[in-house]
């Protein structure tokens, strides 16, 4: 017998052992399955079992390396934040404000007091909107964008006007109806636990300075890098399983196809 039929008897020896034995055949496949889920669901298991095991401290995987890129975009994002330079512009995530009461003195109120509220969080860094827009004339005076206090309808209508003329403000902090306006908020990632701080936390502060105004209508949302993140990456977990057992449906009809029959194929 040569060499080669030594082989070819080999692989064939080896591939029939799947029929000889069965239920090892199935258990196998099984095994790395339930290995392959456990180290997805929980991936510090390795560390907790050898630490249990032999009753020390130190983990089994020097996991720091991995802290630092599992750190990922808020990392990043939290980096960049020491970084020097100017905040105007730079946001993580936008609330966007639709009313058509901007420029009344209720409707101020209620710009104030979110701009406030926000900047009272622990995870807000810093809440830049209209208000904050530089004058273009550097050396008059500053006015506010929406006028402070007890002012007349006149008032309000001639800074209305000006608002959507001035070229720093309409088109980055405001629509050119003024009925929109934008509020870009910066994190101090330090503080910031769970994806809610930077979602519902936000818009649920507007919502409670909104209640204290009750003729005030205005409608809040979200848009901006974290925002839109976040979503991605919820709607992505949610379509992995539907997609994953869509795959397996798939695989598995077509293995009956090919090798006929359901036994051989829960087999191999």
């Amino acid at each position: 017998m040569t060499a080669e039929d030594n082989q070819s008897t080999w692989t064939s020896r080896l591939f029939a052992a799947t029929m000889d034995f069965p239920k090892t055949g199935i258990a196998s496949p099984l095994l790395l399955s339930l290995l392959s889920w456990a180290g997805f669901k929980y991936p510090d298991w390795p560390d907790s079992l050898y630490q249990k095991v032999t009753g020390s401290a130190e983990p089994l995987f020097d996991s720091d390396e991995d802290d630092d890129e599992d750190d990922g975009w808020r990392g990043r994002r939290g980096r960049r934040r020491t970084s020097g330079g100017s905040s105007l512009g730079r946001a993580d995530t936008l609330l966007v404000i639709q009313s058509k009461q901007f420029f009344t003195y209720e409707g101020a109120q209620v710009l104030r007091g979110i701009v406030e509220r926000l900047e009272a969080m622990p995870t807000v860094e810093s809440v830049t909107w209209m208000d904050n827009t530089p004058p273009l004339n550097i050396f008059g005076l500053a006015e506010p964008v929406v006028p402070r206090g007890q002012a007349s309808d006149q008032r309000f209508a001639v800074a209305k006007e000006k608002a959507v003329k001035h070229p720093l403000i309409v088109g980055q902090y405001l629509s050119p109806d003024a009925e929109t306006a934008l509020m870009m908020v910066a994190f101090d990632w330090l503080f910031v636990d769970e994806d809610a701080d930077c979602t519902t936390a936000i818009t649920d502060a507007a919502t409670e300075v909104l209640a204290e105004y009750p003729g005030v209508d205005m409608k809040f949302s979200l848009t901006g890098p974290v925002p839109i993140r976040l979503m991605l990456m919820e709607d992505r977990e949610e379509s992995e399983f539907k997609y994953q057992m869509i795959a397996y449906t798939i695989i598995f009809v077509m293995s009956i196809i090919l090798f006929r029959g359901l036994f051989v194929v829960m087999v191999t």
